[in-house]
């Protein structure tokens, strides 16, 4: 069963996808799609299902790998 985001932004997943492991990364593009691309005056921002997904996903990230590990990474 595909999550929500899977299915409404698959570009998003894949993207995030491809950068899991690199988490500096991850939580960079993460940060921006939570709050930087909010600036963007022609973006609407995500549902709050899409938006739940990923503040989940950062969570699991920064649990993960937290951020003091990031250069063990």
């Amino acid at each position: 069963m595909a999550s929500y985001l899977e299915q409404r932004f698959p570009h998003v997943v894949s993207r995030l996808t491809s950068l899991w492991s690199d988490p500096p990364q991850a939580a960079g593009y993460l940060d921006g799609l939570l709050f930087k691309e909010r600036e963007r005056v022609e973006r609407r921002g995500f549902d709050l299902d899409a938006w739940r997904e990923l503040v989940f996903l950062d969570r699991l990230l920064s649990i993960e790998k937290p951020a003091d590990e990031w250069q063990d990474a």
